[in-house]
């Protein structure tokens, strides 16, 4: 069983150790794990070893190097690497920031004083900042801007913002019409810079754009901020998830908003798997404790792994109407096996349905409780602990989506008279919604009277036919094997 937060760092170690006492010569590293050489990667030589325990150890390291199911990357909180748009505005050259974090372009004041160019009449407004405070506007200006070594120009509506520390931020509406962030990365450059006094926070008014995956097992929609220095989570949210905050003195940072204004960190959360698709690293996350959103992810973490390209399927806007629904699609257990990931496709087919939480497609789902409980018993130690925890999302999300489709249910009977058979006795179909499964632990005793016969008849019947199911996918796995 292999411990990627322990034992296999430690154990890869060791191996480097043996492999290098049988080496005749140094290792030139010309073979990569997992990928190309670089930050979080084992990269290993390409040599051919004459002695046979050399050959076995290097096989026994790609081995383990290939299953470490995450990487730690303590530093994506930093200022040292600056990345901006190379263009001009009016002729003058600019380095623009490259912000998703921030729903409009902004100018600075002093920029547009350079420029003569004064704000359009009656367009001022208030920017929001990333700790729920703000600052006047005096208004907009609409701009040209021109990406360098580009021919074509655009004419940005950009609100103008005192103090700012950037003369031009590019928002993320622009980014993405453009396609700045994915098809046309090369706009984007880098360089190293000397690290400045705090780190920066520059997220802006309410930008819809999130990331969705897994933080430490819980679904989360998370802010991503190419113009933040640093990766944030809401002191709120660190409590709501469980997790532990460390809060002493040097664990503290100070961070810089836009127009040059500070704030305190509250403590910092430490090696937090952080998962979008089939991708978990590891990384620490600073506490803010008036953050408008759960988590921000800065800069460093959405360049230096190319999120906005490798992972463009988890990205929503949370104003579409149809968050929690895409959340609930998540696909979550089947990466652990074939019977796990046969109920995954039912529950996905079932939470789609039109029908999905009438009485019969709530029985579907506690069998499927009942069936996933137990293949995830089959699985090794290790892995049973992530899905457990996977599990235990999915049922919260259901149960959210339940919930939502109960008071619709509720709101739209409410308008319509109830009706009555020849026994006078009201139709039993509210009592099925307000009684099964008022929270996700709950199962079958739930159901009272008269109803339970029929409930766990139907819960049986679902059974057998998932049983058969995962029965034939463990003899198609053992043929398989033979």
């Amino acid at each position: 069983m292999l411990d990627p937060a322990g034992k296999t760092i430690r154990e890869i170690g060791e191996l480097e150790m043996m492999l290098a006492a049988v080496q005749p010569t140094p290792v030139t590293p010309l073979l990569s794990i997992n990928g190309r050489p670089g930050v979080g990667k084992t990269v290993i030589g390409k040599t051919v070893f004459a002695e046979h325990d050399a050959v076995r150890l290097l096989f026994r390291y790609m081995d383990i190097s290939t299953k470490m199911s995450s990487r730690k990357y303590p530093g994506f909180s930093s200022a040292s690497t600056k990345y901006y748009a190379e263009g001009d505005v009016n002729g003058s050259s600019v380095e623009a920031l490259p912000d998703s974090g921030a729903d409009t372009c902004v100018i600075s004041q002093r920029l547009a004083t350079n420029l003569d160019i004064t704000p359009i009449a009656g367009t001022r407004k208030m920017i929001h900042f990333a700790n729920k405070k703000h600052i006047d506007s005096p208004g907009m200006v609409t701009v040209p801007w021109r990406f360098a070594t580009e021919q074509s120009t655009h004419m940005l509506n950009c609100w103008i913002l005192p103090e700012s520390t950037h003369d031009l931020i590019l928002g993320n509406q622009f980014l993405r019409i453009t396609q700045t962030l994915t098809k046309f990365t090369g706009r984007i450059k880098s360089k190293l810079v000397p690290p400045p006094g705090r780190l920066r926070v520059n997220l802006l008014n309410d930008e819809k754009q999130r990331l969705q995956g897994l933080l430490n097992g819980h679904i989360t929609t998370a802010l991503p901020d190419t113009g933040s220095d640093v990766m944030l989570i809401s002191s709120e949210y660190a409590r709501k998830i469980g997790l532990h905050v460390d809060r002493g003195f040097k664990s503290c940072i100070e961070v810089e908003f836009p127009d040059g204004t500070t704030e305190w960190t509250s403590g910092i959360v430490r090696d937090v798997p952080w998962t979008v698709g089939e991708t978990t690293i590891r990384c620490d996350f600073h506490v803010l404790d008036d953050l408008c959103v759960d988590v921000v992810l800065s800069k460093n973490y959405l360049f230096d792994l190319d999120v906005f390209s490798k992972h463009e399927e988890y990205f929503f806007n949370v104003d579409s109407g149809a968050d929690i629904s895409h959340l609930c699609n998540i696909r979550l257990l089947g990466r652990y096996g074939d019977a796990l990931n046969t109920l995954e496709e039912e529950y996905l087919e079932d939470v789609n349905s039109p029908v999905a939480f009438t009485p019969d497609m709530i029985q579907r789902e506690l069998v499927r409780r009942d069936q996933i409980r137990d293949e995830i018993m089959a699985l090794s130690e290790y892995e049973q602990e992530a899905a457990s925890e996977a599990e235990a999302e999915r049922q919260r999300r259901w149960q959210d989506m339940r919930e939502i489709s109960r008071r619709r249910v509720g709101a739209e009977s409410s308008s319509i008279p109830q009706c009555t058979n020849e026994h006078g006795d009201m139709h039993r179909t509210e009592i099925h919604r307000d009684q099964i499964l008022e929270s996700p632990a709950r199962s079958t005793e739930a159901v009272v009277g008269d109803d339970l016969q029929r409930s766990v008849s139907r819960r049986e019947m679902w059974k057998k036919r998932v049983r058969v199911i995962s029965i034939s996918l463990r003899h198609l796995r053992r043929n398989t094997r033979a």
